[in-house]
């Protein structure tokens, strides 16, 4: 065999490792994509799921149902662990939206979420929480929250009584 054609076979064995380590490359970074993505929408589910256990406490849980209900009746300390709550809330929900954006988390398990704060702003509450607190987050959230989640249309799940509501359901 003469040295051209040696050369031209050790050409064609490196363009085809070359290709078989380009595809076995692109599979590499979408198995690594994937358990990104995974653990993130594990990552957020989580932040925000332990936001909420905070209300477990007892204080903090009197807290969040006074300041949603009636602001005004809310004892200085109740006022603090409420502002404290709904910031903690609010950083969950933009370090959501952040993620989303950037493609990290899943937008189809967004929507409750979404939904979710869009029922808690129909209370007085959060409104005057909002108004007065949004400060501490991003523009770009803000906008979001106030052009696309504040237009959602509001929809109590049918098994939770209204928060306004103390008597218990039929």
């Amino acid at each position: 065999m003469n040295r051209e054609k040696r050369r031209e076979i050790f050409e064609t064995v490196g363009l085809v490792a070359l290709v078989v380590s380009l595809i076995f490359l692109i599979l590499e970074i979408r198995q690594n994509t994937i358990a990104v993505e995974s653990e993130t929408n594990q990552g957020i589910q989580d932040q925000i799921v332990a936001v909420y256990e905070l209300m477990l406490d007892e204080f903090v849980l009197d807290a969040v149902i006074a300041g949603l209900d009636d602001p005004d009746s809310m004892s200085d300390q109740q006022l603090y662990v409420f502002i404290g709550f709904y910031t903690a809330v609010f950083q969950a929900y933009q370090n959501f939206y952040f993620q989303t954006r950037s493609g990290a988390y899943d937008e189809r398990l967004a929507e409750g979420w979404w939904q979710l704060l869009r029922n808690t702003f129909e209370t007085p509450g959060l409104r005057r929480w909002w108004q007065t607190q949004k400060f501490v987050l991003s523009i770009e959230f803000r906008d979001f929250v106030e052009n696309q989640v504040m237009q959602l249309e509001p929809t109590p799940p049918p098994y939770f009584r209204d928060i306004t509501d103390t008597s218990l359901p039929p």
